[in-house]
């Protein structure tokens, strides 16, 4: 959306739109990682989840900015943005087909953390 908008108000409108879905994918992640992981890893296993996050987004500024001043903002974002289209219908694909088999297995994975 945000490198097609054809004015102002479409830039800000994909704007809203991003922040709302990473409001919604910041939730998600809480409750999936709150299903995997006991009560007595999860705080450290969040933190990390986070950490990476940010550790992520510092490390594609460089990049990120070197590419739009080599080819203007439109063709990086609509490259992105295809990518995070993609990488979220895989994610689907794992989080729907993975799932622990051995009812077992989360007490097992709270004792060796």
């Amino acid at each position: 959306m945000f490198s097609c908008s054809p004015s102002f108000f479409g830039i800000v409108t994909s704007r809203v739109v991003v922040g709302f879905g990473d409001a919604l994918i910041w939730l998600n992640s809480v409750a999936v990682l709150g299903r995997w992981f006991g009560h007595r890893v999860f705080g450290r296993v969040l933190g990390l989840t986070s950490m990476s996050g940010s550790l992520g987004a510092l490390r594609a500024t460089v990049p990120l900015a070197f590419w739009i001043d080599q080819s203007g903002w439109r063709l990086p974002f609509t490259i992105l943005g295809a990518g995070l289209i993609f990488l979220a219908g895989l994610s689907a694909l794992v989080f729907f087909f993975w799932t622990p088999i051995d009812p077992d297995w989360q007490s097992r994975h709270d004792k060796l953390l």
